[in-house]
């Protein structure tokens, strides 16, 4: 009965979170992240937007 209720997970791409995957960051990215003088929420505008 467990592999009727659980079939089709692997094949829809669900047997793995996307939280198991390990974030990569550019050293440009991390020296931003790691400012102290910028707050966490402007460090992470500044990654995930482009600059204008």
């Amino acid at each position: 009965m467990c592999e009727e209720l659980f079939s089709g997970f692997s094949e829809a791409g669900w047997d793995e979170a996307p939280r198991d995957a390990e974030p990569t960051f550019t050293p440009e990215e991390l020296q931003i992240l790691l400012n102290p003088a910028l707050s966490v929420a402007e460090a992470a505008d500044r990654v995930c937007r482009p600059p204008p």
